[in-house]
């Protein structure tokens, strides 16, 4: 037998030392090859989901734009699982037939309207009566517990919607409105509580309280754009097609006197009333039909939604809203066709 201490097992151990020692050496060379690959991957999409506030796969159409009807159909057309749909008013023919075929392929489809619109109260009435002979279950909103569901969101699988305008076809075609589109699990189940809730007329519960990141009414909408305007401390941009709050009016004055830019851009058909003695900036927008709702913050926060800035939307209607903040590609794009429409000077 020989010894372990023998020159010749020696050398061998040697010899297989260096070897073991250089199969260790690639195999963490490769593991760490992999690792850093792998968390400089989760670092790229972390710092991208940052500066968006977390939301990814981010949308952000400026209508008049017919391609944004025909990525909502596209989206209806690829969709798996379901289909919601909470709008004010719905009349845009082609939405109609795709969505009659995602319910054919058996997607999960589910419809609320309002059952009362203003001025024109029984113009959801045809959609409504198509989508129940279909077998889609269609609900007209609770006016017992808030005004109008002037709300206008959509949830396809898992990604939701929220938007300024309506599904018609002046929507797409004329009118100046907005629609961000974004996957993320926290706004994605407070919007199937509202819809949950709303489609069976009850209140919504939110087991964690509202994401931060929404604003519902009747329940903190007004809170939740005063507080928008109060934190602000550089400049406030906005688009609504009615601003007639006392108390918001009261603020932007407030802000304006501060030092802070306020320019207000308002549509044409709005009464001219309530803005009688105010300092800021305003432009009253005659083209394109001035129908968004969009708040631009510092330089870096957008606020969009369904809310004119009336009493009765902050405080009474079912209204959705949203804010989206440091996603500098939106805030710009938004704020350049802000002063190119509404102050070029």
């Amino acid at each position: 037998m020989w010894s372990k201490n023998s020159p010749l097992v020696v050398n061998i151990m040697h010899r297989n030392l260096w070897k073991i020692a250089l199969l260790s050496l690639l195999f963490l060379t490769a593991c760490s090859s992999e690792y850093f690959d792998h968390h400089a991957r989760e670092t790229t999409d972390l710092s991208l989901s940052i500066s968006s506030w977390a939301f990814r796969d981010t949308d952000f159409f400026t209508l008049p734009d017919i391609r944004a009807l025909d990525r909502i159909n596209a989206d209806i057309k690829n969709a798996k699982s379901r289909v919601w749909i909470e709008i004010y008013t719905w009349t845009e023919k082609s939405t109609i037939a795709t969505i009659l075929e995602a319910h054919k392929r058996g997607v999960d489809v589910r419809v609320i309207l309002e059952g009362n619109v203003y001025q024109t109260p029984r113009i959801n009435d045809p959609y409504f009566d198509i989508l129940k002979e279909a077998g889609i279950p269609v609900y007209f909103a609770d006016n017992a517990r808030y005004n109008f569901t002037h709300a206008k969101f959509w949830l396809i699988d898992d990604r939701f919607c929220i938007a300024t305008g309506n599904w018609s076809y002046s929507t797409f075609t004329k009118n100046r409105d907005f629609i961000f589109c974004a996957r993320d699990e926290g706004v994605l189940s407070d919007l199937e509580e509202i819809f949950s809730a709303d489609s069976k007329r009850e209140k919504p519960l939110f087991a964690d309280g509202l994401d931060s990141r929404l604003g519902l009414s009747p329940l903190n909408m007004r809170s939740f754009v005063e507080s928008a305007i109060g934190k602000s401390r550089k400049s406030l941009y906005i688009y609504n097609q009615t601003l007639s709050d006392d108390r918001l009016i009261a603020l932007l004055e407030g802000k304006h006197k501060q030092g802070v830019d306020v320019r207000v851009c308002v549509g044409t058909d709005m009464a001219s009333g309530a803005l009688d003695g105010i300092t800021f900036p305003l432009h009253r927008l005659e083209k394109p039909y001035l129908h968004a709702k969009l708040m631009l913050i510092d330089d870096s926060e957008i606020l969009v939604g369904s809310m004119n800035f009336t009493a009765n939307a902050l405080d009474n209607n079912r209204e959705v809203a949203i804010r989206i903040g440091e996603n500098e590609k939106y805030y710009s794009q938004a704020k350049k066709l802000f002063f190119h429409e509404c102050f070029p000077d």
